[in-house]
């Protein structure tokens, strides 16, 4: 058991843009048309099923994050320069968890831009390969692609349209977390989400990417280059959606 919790298990492994990754990202796709289909439905949704919705995501959040922190814990190999959930996807998964909890729409509304900085990102590109004999690649799953998904319900849910308004307050919330990593970074020297750790694995194996990487500046250029995108993204998807 503590091989499947600790990811040393041999077995099929999730290698990017392979057979395996490329069907994950259909079933993404196809479980997120599924709710485009019923979009209805969840616009119109009473707010006693909202809420069992926000409790059930809580519930598979805080039991991924005790199985798989927690194991890390029990094994003894929990280390903070690499175990705490900084980057963009668990941070990401954070605040759905607040969200769920509290049923905040302001809380939301970030969110659901860092559905698509952090998760989506990682389900097209996945910074590294991964086993499904290992709790790592359930763990991915949670943190990304049903993250991702009932992000998809509670822009229905929430009535979400584009305003600048909640793009600033992405922009201040961005501005935070990154002045406070750096600072945990220099002080515990650690190296949460710096560009040599956003850019890593196999995004800068990919050849577009591996070009302009080679210094500090182009990685942060590149770094910064795709969070805007993928902002963008979110904001091209919001007014789609709008428009249906």
């Amino acid at each position: 058991m503590n091989k499947f919790f600790l990811n040393l298990n041999k077995g099929l492994e999730i290698r990017i843009f392979s057979v395996a990754h490329l069907f994950l990202i259909l079933l993404e796709f196809l479980a997120i048309f599924i709710v485009y289909r019923k979009r209805d439905y969840f616009c119109n949704i009473k707010k006693q099923t909202k809420r069992k919705y926000q409790i059930f995501l809580a519930s598979i959040i805080i039991l991924n994050w005790f199985l798989r922190r927690g194991s890390f814990i029990y094994y003894g190999v929990y280390d903070y320069h690499n175990h705490l959930d900084l980057n963009f996807c668990n941070i990401t998964s954070i605040l759905f968890l607040i969200y769920s909890l509290t049923n905040n729409k302001n809380i939301y509304n970030i969110c659901y831009y860092m559905a698509f900085i952090g998760p989506l990102l990682a389900i097209l590109i996945p910074s590294v390969n991964i086993r499904i004999t290992n709790y790592s690649f359930y763990s991915y799953l949670v943190i990304h692609h049903i993250i991702f998904l009932f992000n998809y319900m509670f822009m229905y849910m929430e009535n979400l349209k584009f305003e600048k308004r909640y793009l600033k307050q992405l922009g201040v919330f961005l501005i935070i977390y990154f002045m406070g990593v750096y600072l945990f970074n220099y002080v515990f020297h650690t190296g949460y989400n710096m560009p040599i750790t956003f850019l890593n694995g196999n995004i800068t194996n990919l050849l577009i990417i591996k070009i302009v990487t080679y210094n500090i500046y182009t990685q942060l250029l590149t770094m910064y280059g795709l969070i805007i995108l993928f902002i963008l993204l979110g904001i091209i998807n919001l007014k789609l959606s709008s428009k249906i």
